[in-house]
């Protein structure tokens, strides 16, 4: 009985490593994801911080597009975001609104395996001004 056990084991003996091989595949595809999911977040964070920062300024000067942009990517100063700002509402009337978008390209670290690329998030704020 004993000769029998040990053949069964040593048949069985790199099944193990196999299936850890499996579930580590599964399981860094999981946490590439993740990691993807959580940049994506803060970068969308990041420039919807930058929108407010950029319409806050735009609603007491309406007419300083230089002064609002500068407000915008001086917000998110140090977070390596390419930003593009837009405003709509340039130099009107104080009571009426002012909008601030501000975008940027997003880079997915897993556009191989998902079949996504780039793509481009995009955070408006509109306000009055005063």
């Amino acid at each position: 009985m004993n000769a029998y056990r040990s053949r069964i084991y040593l048949s069985e003996r790199g099944s193990g490593l196999v299936e850890l091989a499996l579930v580590l595949l599964l399981v860094l595809v999981m946490l590439a994801g993740l990691v993807d999911l959580g940049s994506a977040f803060n970068a969308y964070i990041i420039i919807t911080d930058a929108s407010r920062e950029g319409a806050r300024y735009a609603a007491m000067h309406a007419n300083d597009a230089a002064g609002i942009t500068q407000a915008a990517v001086q917000s998110a100063q140090g977070s390596g975001l390419g930003l593009s700002v837009s405003i709509t509402g340039l130099g009107q009337a104080a009571g009426s609104t002012i909008r601030v978008t501000v975008q940027c390209q997003h880079h997915m670290l897993m556009q191989g395996i998902l079949g996504i690329g780039d793509f481009t998030l995009s955070s408006s704020t509109q306000m009055v001004i005063y």
